[in-house]
């Protein structure tokens, strides 16, 4: 008697399980979580070598050489609500003293894995129009670490 107890047990624990595993959907079918800025990406701007990492944090970002040195950091707002987004970057450490308080207009965009940013020089009133470079528009390809 207690033989058939555990055996129609298990039998029950096994059915249990076998359909709550068929009941999760295939991961293709979940919605792929939207891409975020935040985070550290390394990266080069259009026609360059020199690596470059970019790092968001909340609503602050920072850039570093490719020894890890900060090169630069201010604060951030990003605009996910327009195609291309745009980004606001509020310079409060730059090596170009001229530019501390400034604010430099950008666009962005995620390609797969990578963020695409083209920014305009800060100070100017113009924001880029597309991820091309071009006079006064400096184009950035990161990859997320």
């Amino acid at each position: 008697m207690k033989t058939t107890k555990l055996s129609a047990n298990c039998i029950l624990i096994i059915l249990l399980c076998a359909f709550s595993a068929g009941c999760d959907k295939p991961t293709k079918d979940k919605p792929s979580e939207k891409p975020t800025v935040q985070g550290r990406w390394s990266g080069l701007e259009s026609g360059t070598t020199e690596m470059i990492t970019l790092s968001f944090t909340s609503n602050r970002f920072a850039y570093f050489d490719a020894r890890s040195n900060e090169i630069g950091s201010g604060t951030f707002v990003a605009n996910e609500t327009v195609q291309p987004m745009q980004m606001d970057l509020t310079f409060e450490k730059i090596p170009a003293p001229e530019y501390v308080g400034k604010v430099g207009l950008a666009i962005y965009e995620f390609q797969g894995s990578d963020l695409k940013i083209a920014g305009c020089e800060p100070g100017s009133k113009q924001r880029p129009t597309n991820l091309v470079s071009s006079p006064g528009v400096r184009v950035f390809t990161f990859k997320h670490e």
